[in-house]
């Protein structure tokens, strides 16, 4: 005969020996993996952006923070940027803070090896690039005389909104070609998603047309990437090809300017495919929501 059914008393006592072995496992092995449980997040992550002290103001400001996370100065050799990223060589990458970096705008920070770093802000990137090249380069003058007029633009980036549902975004296809799934992007910044959430085309045709009604919001000066506000207040990256901002606009030719009202059909930009792929590079062109994070793409 089965004992517990004679001492069913023993069922408490073994639930209270259990209970101890599961919690002194489970407190062994969160305390020494440091696994994140509720009320043991890391702190630094919800810290707020303002509570990094700041002599400036504006995209200075900003610039000022994403030097100090970069480790400093000295710490970065080169800054470059294209349509939504800050490309840097850095000295001593295990310096770089991408928690501070977060805390002060950055959408996402990415070490892509060696001493490359690259950093994601968003369509206002060249502003906070040129006062990063301000303060390394001590141009104190054009510094101080950019805070006391106080015309500097409020140092923002692309906010993602969360909406209750998925959003499928309907979209006229922006250049004839075969469509690829984000993930297959050939750069980890667009292929995880740390951009946005979109798709991609492999292209075949040379003209980018505006995917729907909208604005120009920004067109990069190299002609390799443009961004649009449409009327529905979505907010989209066209970037063609993968590390084009290296063609310095060679082969690229922009057909609008920011602030343009554009039709769905409308030409935006035009490039030399062969010339994208003679030089080495990829010429598939992500198409990115860069403020819901919940949108899904797709093209009629």
């Amino acid at each position: 005969m089965n004992p517990l059914a004679q001492n069913p008393w023993i069922l408490l006592l073994m639930g209270v020996a259990w209970f101890f072995i599961y919690f002194f496992t489970f407190y062994f092995l969160i305390k020494r993996f440091n696994l994140k449980t509720p009320g043991r997040e890391d702190e630094i992550d919800t810290q707020d952006a303002d509570n990094i002290e700041t002599s400036l103001t504006g995209y200075h400001g900003t610039a000022e923070k994403f030097i100090a996370a970069l480790g400093g100065k000295d710490n970065i050799l080169d800054v470059d940027n294209c349509a939504t990223r800050l490309r840097m060589e850095i000295a001593d990458t295990a310096k770089v803070d991408e928690h501070a970096l977060k805390r002060a705008g950055a959408a996402g920070t990415i070490k892509a090896g060696g001493h490359s770093v690259q950093v994601v802000y968003g369509l206002n990137v060249q502003f906070v690039k040129d006062a990063m090249d301000d303060l390394i380069s001590g141009r104190t003058a054009r510094i101080e005389a950019a805070q006391a007029a106080g015309d500097l633009p409020t140092a923002t980036t692309t906010t993602a909104t969360t909406t209750a549902t998925a959003r499928v975004l309907t979209l006229r296809q922006p250049i004839a070609g075969t469509v690829v799934p984000l993930a297959e992007v050939p750069d980890p910044m667009f292929a995880q998603g740390t951009m946005g959430p979109g798709i991609a085309v492999d292209p075949t045709g040379d003209t980018i047309v505006a995917p729907a009604d909208g604005t120009v919001a920004s067109v990069f000066p190299t002609g390799h990437a443009i961004g649009l506000a449409l009327d529905d207040g979505t907010e989209l990256l066209i970037h063609i090809g993968i590390d084009t901002v290296g063609l310095k606009g060679d082969g690229f030719e922009t057909l609008v300017k920011t602030g343009d009202k554009v039709s769905a059909g409308t030409p935006l930009i035009r490039f030399d495919v062969d010339k994208i792929r003679s030089a080495g590079l990829s010429a598939v062109t992500p198409v990115i929501v860069l403020n819901d994070e919940n949108a899904t793409v797709s093209f009629d």
